[in-house]
């Protein structure tokens, strides 16, 4: 079976990037990934790096204080919102957004997207950190997703697995 979008869950984020890191390998594809960023090796917050051609790249998102994420106001809506509408008129058949703490996002414009997104002619590769929330009801209503947790355990078979369905969407 084959599906439009895949979604990963899990509470690894590495493995999550690592399978993502191995789907997209050999593929053209637009959006960003959100990383945290360290000073001094302590995690201070995390910034997004879009993967097309911009003028700004690596903006922080959000800082960590007291172990608390404080998201920066607007940052989706004036950095993440741009990035998918640039996407979604892009020619590149995959939309990645890798690593979305969706619970993070307040973001109703960014929400709007992310549905046009998820029933456009592209496809998504994603990790999510839940699916229970509005994002999570989005994607099941689209029907055409299927959601992967991954841990070490099955890691490698599914990278394998998720390889075959990225190629049969050039077919």
């Amino acid at each position: 079976m084959s599906f439009k979008h895949i979604f990963l869950t899990g509470n690894n984020d590495v493995l999550k990037q690592e399978v993502i890191t191995t789907l997209t390998q050999n593929e053209n594809y637009a959006g960003f990934c959100i990383r945290p960023f360290k000073i001094n090796d302590q995690p201070k917050g995390m910034y997004l790096h879009n993967y097309q051609s911009i003028k700004e790249n690596d903006i922080p998102i959000s800082i960590t204080l007291n172990q608390e994420t404080i998201m920066i106001p607007h940052v989706f809506d004036s950095v993440v919102c741009p990035i998918l509408e640039e996407s979604l008129t892009s020619d590149l058949p995959i939309i990645v957004m890798d690593n979305l703490h969706l619970h993070h996002i307040e973001s109703i414009p960014f929400l709007e997207l992310f549905n046009e997104c998820l029933y456009s002619d592209h496809h998504i590769i994603s990790s999510i950190d839940s699916i229970k929330n509005e994002f999570g009801a989005l994607i099941i209503a689209s029907k055409e997703s299927c959601f992967i947790e991954v841990n070490e355990q099955n890691c490698e078979a599914i990278k394998q697995n998720l390889k075959q369905i990225v190629s049969s969407w050039h077919e």
